[in-house]
């Protein structure tokens, strides 16, 4: 019905904004390696998988909804 798609919408939206800010984290956490050796860069890397992952549990929910 209306309400699991504006639900899906706004989950989806949100996720967008998320990951856009972890690809700026990343590129960032990048950026500091390539100037002196640390590992903030997988860390990074590790939680934009992690909410990756997370966002398709969620569409996949909506989707059965």
């Amino acid at each position: 019905d209306g309400t699991a798609e504006q639900l899906y919408l706004v989950v989806q939206r949100f996720f967008i904004l998320w990951a856009n800010l972890l690809l700026k984290l990343s590129f960032s956490a990048a950026l500091i390696n390539f100037l002196k050796p640390c590992r903030g860069f997988t860390s990074a890397h590790t939680v934009l998988e992690a909410c990756l992952f997370l966002q398709e549990y969620f569409l996949s929910f909506c989707r059965r909804q």
